[in-house]
């Protein structure tokens, strides 16, 4: 299964029931424009936006899973949803909905999906962790957020029913747990860390857990083993803390910003430094891998998609830049064959088609 590290900047969350239903909506091509799949119709009725918030995309055999946020403006919404999109017609074949609300983060271990649904950022027990049987279509809870103590955002999944959890508890006090899936069972929670906000990433390889920290005085990415630290924290080339993490031939690969200033860099996964080489980003961007190729997506404001190279991190090694629609705040890409990728766009009801050879 494909490695995906994930952080998103905005906490939001989802409620699901569950659905099997085919729905009309066909690939749409607006002139001078991207090919897309139209979402609007899941959108929240209380919105009155026309816009479900889409966000992370998981593909998993011939589907890809979207999940969706269904809010009102930055407040939970309507309960969250998760799409199943046919990759070969680019149609939707089901719908789940979840119990809770804005949803933030999906895994996919063995045939069942995991999402994180934290509901508002600002009070604690209206989220949880769901359980999406593939097979059976049966959902249930993982782990609540009176039991968390705080909102469930990013998931990673260790091995077999273990899974690190980021839990948001307040501003500038986001600790990591391991938790048993199996029986919502808190295992650990990682030491040392004060201040998650950037999230985390797994590599299978070394069996490392590589967490961004955001505590002012030891801002970097801190490294575990068996949920012990190892070395010291591993600073940024410019002290910024990281916002997103994907792991691609043995190397881990940053963004890192403070809202103002941004930079892509990286570190080998079995080292305790970073590179050499680093190129300046976008203050919002986040990092996702295909398996050969990185992408960075440049969020509000930017709205735009580059192809690096992974052996050439600086303004040589991009492969080309793409604009995506104007205030459409891009926030995933999942590529699905050489020549197909979907990208999300959150704050227009699009998933967009592209080849992601070119970007177009």
């Amino acid at each position: 299964m494909k490695k995906k590290c994930l952080f998103v900047c905005v906490t939001f969350a989802v409620w699901f029931l569950s659905g099997c239903i085919e729905t009309e909506n066909p690939v749409k091509t607006e002139e001078d424009s991207f090919k897309y799949i139209d979402i609007q119709e899941y959108a929240c009725p209380d919105d009155g936006t026309g816009n479900p918030y889409v966000d992370q995309m998981v593909r998993y055999g011939d589907y890809v899973y979207a999940g969706l946020q269904r809010r009102n403006g930055f407040e939970p919404g309507c309960n969250s949803q998760v799409l199943k999109i046919d990759i070969a017609t680019d149609k939707v074949v089901e719908i789940y909905d979840l119990k809770f609300k804005n949803n933030y983060s999906i895994v996919i271990v063995d045939n069942k999906l995991y999402a994180s649904n934290p509901g508002s950022s600002y009070q604690t027990g209206d989220g949880a962790i769901e359980k999406l049987d593939l097979t059976s279509g049966k959902i249930s809870t993982v782990i609540t957020e009176d039991i968390l103590g705080g909102s469930p955002n990013q998931i990673v999944h260790k091995s077999g029913t273990r899974f690190y959890v980021q839990v948001y508890i307040e501003y500038e006090n986001v600790p990591v747990y391991e938790i048993d899936f199996d029986n919502g069972e808190i295992i650990d929670t990682l030491e040392g860390v004060v201040n998650a906000f950037g999230g985390f990433c797994y590599d299978n390889e070394t069996e490392r857990l590589f967490v961004s920290e955001w505590v002012t005085d030891d801002a970097g990415v801190k490294i575990f083993k068996d949920n012990i630290k190892i070395g010291e924290t591993v600073s940024s080339s410019m002290t910024l803390p990281p916002s997103s993490m994907s792991i691609l031939n043995g190397k881990l690969f940053l963004t890192e910003t403070d809202y103002r200033t941004g930079i892509l860099e990286w570190m080998k996964v079995n080292g305790e430094s970073m590179g050499k080489s680093w190129m300046e980003i976008s203050s919002d961007a986040i990092i996702r891998e295909d398996g050969t190729w990185i992408y960075v997506i440049e969020r509000f404001g930017s709205d735009k998609l580059m192809r690096i190279d992974p052996e050439n991190i600086s303004i040589s090694g991009i492969l080309y830049e793409v604009n995506l629609e104007q205030e459409s705040n891009p926030v995933d890409i999942e590529v699905l064959n050489p020549d197909k990728a979907y990208v999300s766009l959150q704050d227009i009801p699009k998933i967009v088609i592209i080849d992601p050879k070119t970007g177009k």
